[in-house]
């Protein structure tokens, strides 16, 4: 998992549940998007036998950085499930996301070039255009090393942010795990 050390200064460690309660929420009436939706709600990923999840912040506006580990039965579960998410990403044009107390918008999925960091890495950033989350983003990375999954989810971050996080967060893994990357 991230430290404070892999992020630059001023950056802090939010405490457990710190957050929770503007957890987003997405629909979509589209039978295209069910699977995104299904992702996207979903607390862990689909076949983890095991998971954990951390946040940061840089101030109380941001920018903000979570991330998530998960444990699947093997490499290649890993592999199915970043296909799955690479395909939903990309079947998926909009969303509504709702979060609470502050409200609800439509927003634009788009896949976006990830970090080269990990194996099968995919990324997507979605975007509100109107209503009460106006101009909100986030962009998401999702990436494998050995029989895990790493995702990590950056509001209000620059591109560098989301690659440096990416690395140092896949290198952390692979000494963990004892694995190297395989490919992106």
């Amino acid at each position: 998992m991230l430290a404070l050390d892999d992020l630059p200064p001023g950056w802090s460690v939010d405490a457990p549940g710190q957050g929770d309660d503007v957890s987003p929420s997405m629909t979509s009436p589209s039978g295209a998007c069910r699977d995104f939706v299904a992702l996207g709600n979903s607390p862990s990923a689909p076949g983890s036998k095991a998971s954990a999840t951390t946040s940061f912040s840089a101030g109380q506006d941001g920018p903000f950085v979570d991330e998530g580990i998960d444990a699947l039965p093997s490499k290649t579960a890993v592999a199915s499930l970043l296909g799955r998410v690479d395909a939903a990403n990309r079947s998926c044009k909009t969303v509504t996301v709702a979060m609470a107390g502050a409200g609800h918008s439509t927003f634009s999925v788009a896949v976006v070039s990830p970090p080269r960091a990990g194996d099968h890495t995919v990324a997507v950033r979605i975007s509100a255009h109107g209503g009460d989350l106006d101009g909100f983003e986030m962009t998401q990375v999702f990436t494998g090393v050995g029989d895990t999954v790493l995702s990590l989810t950056f509001v209000g971050a620059y591109p560098d942010d989301f690659t440096s996080s990416t690395e140092a967060a896949v290198d952390k893994a692979q000494t963990a795990l004892g694995t190297t990357a395989v490919g992106v």
